[in-house]
């Protein structure tokens, strides 16, 4: 489900309707349509010939096109795809403090100062800042210290008024663009103030696809939301992601509070429709609940719904545990959760599966791992080893099992055993460490293990991904191991005992699948380095590998 930028090239076109409601008339050259919106236009062509209806998906990656004409078999130029629009600062909520914007309380302001629950509203402020930010709406909020837990990857610091901006790729187009505060009803509607405020927060969990309302996914909320027969709520949403969402709120009248007073735009409760919410905004909406009893409280609470590629789910738990006591209009007592967000799901990673060819000596190595869970509790294995081609023999294997929880949106922490197949003898370990994506995009893994004989030792390992193409990804990676104590038999000092380094380059054919080719540099150090001259050894190498990099 994607949004789309819809125009007709050289044709204005009359905005009359929005969402089946009369709206003052509209001139505009372009408008942004979600999922489950609707406009009504009225265009009058002044010439005998055909126009395009372009439709263009936001990220450029498409577009629909129509053809207006008065005869049949009349077509038109199709414009091309104009550029990808990239997301700005603005988008991902950020506070330019110092590269100050105004402040203040702008047109369609959903709450009072002080009324949200997350945040702490500003008094009005003047400010001027760098052309970057000037486009941004007013500050009208700022976030509170709620993260909303491991089910939500950002929040905005700053929240917007942005009913005025045009939408994104829509900025700098050098034509008239329809937005939220030029939709005036013919007609006013409700006066009666808001009795009461319900805050919901947007957010979601890319890197594990996790979407919710507050942090909580469907099956994380114990209890409903009421919405009193009756009553006027204010139903305050605040966009924490950086990208649009479709919302609505099946049943209900909504009242787009747009900074037309008794004039702001309604939107009809029958069917799905719904607004846009754009990133770091608050938006408020007004509520009337005209129905009684379960039948309201199932289609106010149960079937909310973000409509989108990225399908938020969390308010529909809202009337969960009222469904399974009293089902609405002779529903099935057995009626399925609307949401499946707890299932099990599967991951398999080759990272590196290579040939690595140094000085003669061939080896095959091996780096993979896989696991099994749901959202916060996984099963993990990684398994790593060496083999000698020359030799035919297995120089080093180890598996981890271990049991990992989430602790934060990006990382995992892990606890379990890890058995060394080779080099002989055969040792076991305890394991507890970390893994994650760390602040600048690194893949993170360090841990600490403790053999069956009292030996501790660690291992941290970092790469990062440069794309130099969509498809062409250059990979620095690093890999230190430590040891408490001297492992003689082994060869192993304490302190740092080797070091890594490799730089690899693929070729994404698919995401799934990459082969690729490197260089990779190894040595020992320290204690570890004085007992390989012992032995005779070398304690420094460099290796020409290639290899495929794959999963599932």
């Amino acid at each position: 489900m994607s949004y789309f930028n819809v125009r007709i090239p050289g044709l204005p076109m009359t905005v009359v309707q929005a969402d089946g409601q009369n709206v003052e008339p509209v001139p505009t050259d372009e408008f942004q349509i979600a999922v489950a919106e609707t406009f009504d236009v009225i265009v009058s062509p002044p010439d005998d010939r055909a126009y395009t209806i372009m439709a263009e998906s936001l990220d450029r990656s498409g577009y629909a096109r129509g053809t207006l004409a008065p005869r049949a078999g009349m077509t038109a130029p199709v414009p091309p795809l104009r550029e990808r629009p990239l997301r700005t600062m603005v988008d991902m909520g950020m506070n330019m403090d110092g590269m100050a914007m105004s402040e203040g309380r702008g047109a369609g302001l959903p709450p009072e100062p002080g009324k949200m629950q997350h945040g702490k509203m500003d008094p009005g402020k003047e400010g001027h800042g760098g052309s970057m930010m000037e486009a941004a709406g007013p500050i009208v909020a700022r976030h509170g210290p709620d993260q909303h837990g491991p089910g939500n990857t950002t929040v905005a610091q700053v929240q917007r008024n942005r009913l005025g901006e045009p939408g994104i790729g829509l900025e700098g187009v050098g034509h008239r663009v329809l937005v939220y505060s030029d939709l005036k009803s013919v007609v006013p509607y409700n006066q009666r103030p808001p009795e009461r405020e319900v805050e919901l927060h947007l957010t979601g969990n890319m890197e594990r696809y996790m979407w919710s309302f507050d942090g909580n996914k469907f099956s994380e909320v114990d209890g409903p939301i009421p919405f009193r027969y009756g009553e006027r709520l204010r139903l305050i949403m605040v966009n924490d992601t950086m990208m649009e969402h479709p919302i609505h709120l099946h049943g209900m009248w909504m009242e787009l509070e747009n900074g037309h007073g008794a004039y702001s735009h309604y939107r009809r409760r029958r069917g799905a429709l719904g607004v846009s919410l754009p990133p770091s905004l608050p938006y408020g909406v007004g509520y009337v609940p005209r129905r009684r009893g379960n039948a309201l409280r199932r289609r106010a609470l149960m079937t909310v719904k973000a409509q989108c590629i990225l399908a938020l789910t969390g308010l529909l738990a809202a009337g969960a545990a009222m469904a399974q006591e009293t089902q609405p209009d002779g529903a099935p007592a057995d009626w399925p959760e609307p949401v499946a967000d707890s299932q099990i799901y599967t991951f398999f990673q080759g990272d590196r599966l290579e040939y690595n060819s140094n000085e003669g000596k061939d080896l095959l190595i091996w780096d993979a791992q896989a696991w099994i869970g749901g959202d916060y509790n996984k099963l993990w294995i990684k398994s790593e080893g060496e083999y000698q081609v020359e030799d035919e023999i297995t120089e080093a294997a180890e598996l981890q099992v271990l049991y990992s929880h989430t602790i934060s949106p990006f990382f995992y922490a892990q606890v379990g055993v890890r058995h060394d197949f080779k080099p002989d003898p055969t040792r076991s370990f305890g394991v507890i460490g970390i893994q994650g994506l760390a602040p600048g995009w690194f893949e993170v893994n360090a841990a600490a293990f403790v053999s069956n004989d009292g030996d501790v030792s660690f291992r941290t390992a970092a790469e990062y991904d440069v794309y130099i193409t969509q498809r062409l990804v250059l990979q620095p990676r690093a890999e230190l191991n430590f040891a408490v104590q001297d492992v003689k038999r082994l060869g192993i000092g304490s302190g740092l005992s080797d070091a890594e380094l490799g730089l690899r380059l693929r070729y994404e054919i698919r995401r799934e699948f990459a082969p690729y080719i490197g260089v990779s540099w190894e040595r020992l150090i320290g204690k570890t380095a004085d007992f390989a001259r012992e032995e005779g050894g070398n304690i420094s190498s460099v290796s020409a590998v290639a290899g495929i990099r794959l999963w599932f």
